[in-house]
């Protein structure tokens, strides 16, 4: 993996010896640098807004890792072509399930404390995994289908 180094990457694209095990080690370093970044610059409205952006990257990690297996890790072949397609349109096909579940929390949230809760809490973090959780579970699937 090269941090600075762009002539020393371009000619291993051009020598053909880019893999996709190293399009796995650049998106997650990616993601760690801009959930780092959020966390470094964010100012939280409690201790549980720290947890969710916590949680959201560990996640977001764990989705690309499962893709990555479920493409036949190292065997495996044009994973960030089909992270990024295959990603895309399941996110959109969950959309539906992600406005319910928001809605689903506020109505619970009302019933149980008067009002919708205006700061992150224990049933943001559930939320994100279950929504992390059908998101790489579907992923992960559609992407093994293409092997």
């Amino acid at each position: 993996m090269y941090f600075i180094n762009i002539k020393a990457l371009k000619e291993q694209h051009r020598a053909g010896q880019y893999q996709s095990n190293d399009s796995l080690m650049y998106l997650s370093a990616t993601v760690i640098l801009t959930y780092l970044a959020i966390l470094l610059v964010r100012f939280p409205e409690n201790d549980w807004s720290l947890g969710v952006d916590a949680v959201e990257g560990i996640m977001v990690l764990l989705s690309i890792f499962v893709a990555y297996v479920a493409n036949g890790g190292n065997g495996g072949s044009y994973f960030l072509d089909k992270f990024v397609s295959i990603g895309w349109v399941v996110l959109i096909r969950l959309l539906p399930v992600i406005v319910l579940l928001a809605l689903v929390i506020n109505i619970g949230e009302t019933a149980f404390f008067g009002q919708a809760s205006e700061h992150d809490g224990p049933d943001d973090i559930i939320g994100l995994a279950v929504v992390y959780g059908i998101y790489t579970w579907r992923l992960a699937v559609h992407i093994k289908d293409t092997r």
